[in-house]
């Protein structure tokens, strides 16, 4: 049975019960027309079958300038729809937008490694957490930071403590890109005996 009402909607298989229901608050539901929720201002509203179920759709326009864009009342009444989509789209661009340098960093020196590890074919078993990157190299006490797409001085390394244990949990440590250089191409008594050696130049009046 298809029966034709008033607002010129078609219900299906629906008894007087509600028809009278429906004559009695489609009109309390008028009263929400020109308001304003969130960025939508409701500017109709009109009854239609979704699945088989009467459903009170809200005619709206956006502030973001789209108009006519229909939109289930109750979604609008409880807050769950805010606007005809543009807000959700803004907050995923936002979220794309905002850029997390120090984060980025860390993922690279963390994929460096991987790389680094299989191909040298050593340990690997740390992960992001594992890379903390300091304000100053705990080596030669310099600032770490990183500028540009080239390696400096000041650019932070992932240092293996012990070069043949790899890159696992507590052998790892983010120094400056200049103290990770000395350290790979001179050990303790080498450094030892240049220190002991600047030193004495120093002594002897040398600007080193």
């Amino acid at each position: 049975m298809k029966i034709i009402i008033g607002k010129g909607i078609r219900i299906e298989k629906i008894d007087k019960l509600l028809l009278w229901y429906y004559d009695r608050t489609f009109d309390n539901f008028m009263n929400y027309i020109g308001k304003k929720y969130s960025r939508l201002i409701i500017k109709n509203i009109s009854n239609q079958v979704i699945n088989g179920y009467s459903r009170k759709i809200a005619i709206c326009n956006c502030s973001c300038g789209l108009e006519n864009k229909e939109i289930r009342l109750d979604g609008i009444l409880e807050g769950a729809v805010k606007s005809c989509g543009c807000y959700s789209t803004e907050v995923k661009k936002q979220k794309k937008k905002a850029p997390n340098p120090i984060l980025d960093l860390r993922k690279r020196l963390l994929n460096s490694a991987k790389v680094r590890a299989n191909k040298n074919n050593l340990k690997f078993n740390i992960t992001i957490d594992d890379i903390i990157i300091p304000s100053k190299c705990p080596a030669i006490d310099i600032k770490i930071f990183k500028a540009g797409k080239e390696a400096t001085y000041n650019s932070p390394a992932l240092d293996k403590i012990i070069p043949s244990k790899g890159y696992v949990k507590g052998n790892v440590e983010v120094i400056s890109h200049r103290g990770n250089n000395l350290k790979t191409n001179m050990n303790i008594d080498e450094i030892t005996k240049l220190v002991k050696y600047l030193r004495k130049m120093k002594l002897k009046g040398y600007d080193v």
